[in-house]
């Protein structure tokens, strides 16, 4: 199928609709008007909608969506979220400290096994399990570049045609790979701080 009939379907059905932004000279990165704040851990914590840069695009995040089974699941990412830097140190080894800060996304997922593949179709983010044995997580965080989103909840179950979006990702290039540890996952789009090499 060709790329440009399945987005014209998914805008039709009004699953998504692009917010693909070409920024100035002039723009940030994050292109909100929100001002941080001293969050969890003493970290900076905002609330944004997850955007990637991709090239010199901004693309906001309309869907994450998970094809685990038989049925697709994922979060409608059409509000905002919790941001936080992820530019900061590694103090999960310190006494005291260790306990009252927020862990780095590194020392949270060390050793946690690559699960996943991501895929971006229009502003839709694609999770594609390595293994059929996978579980649908408790508890999702997403990173790229300077920031991680943690996305609220558990992914739910979508209304949507899996050949189609199959059909879709498997002509783009990944974007990034998934982690798993425990219920949590961790989504890592390049490029990131969080843990080198993935």
């Amino acid at each position: 199928m060709d790329r440009r009939d399945f987005s014209k379907g998914l805008l039709l059905s009004g699953v998504a609709a692009p917010m693909i932004l070409r920024p100035s000279p002039s723009q940030s990165f994050i292109a909100n008007n929100d001002k941080g704040h001293q969050g969890e851990g003493g970290v900076d914590q905002s609330l944004a909608r997850i955007q990637l840069q991709i090239g010199t695009s901004i693309i906001v995040l309309t869907y994450l969506i998970m094809l685990l089974g038989n049925s697709p699941f994922g979060y409608n990412l059409g509000s905002p979220v919790k941001r936080f830097s992820a530019n900061r140190a590694d103090t999960s080894n310190i006494p005291i400290l260790g306990d009252l800060t927020r862990q780095t996304l590194a020392s949270q997922f060390r050793n946690a096994p690559v699960v996943a593949t991501m895929y971006l179709i229009n502003t839709m983010l694609i999770l594609v399990p390595l293994a059929a044995s996978m579980q649908r997580p408790k508890k999702t965080l997403l990173t790229h570049r300077d920031y991680e989103y943690e996305v609220p909840g558990r992914p739910k179950p979508l209304s949507l045609s899996t050949p189609i979006i199959g059909d879709s990702f498997r002509r783009s290039d990944a974007i990034g790979t998934a982690r798993q540890r425990n219920s949590e996952l961790l989504i890592l789009i390049k490029p990131h701080l969080a843990m080198e090499g993935s």
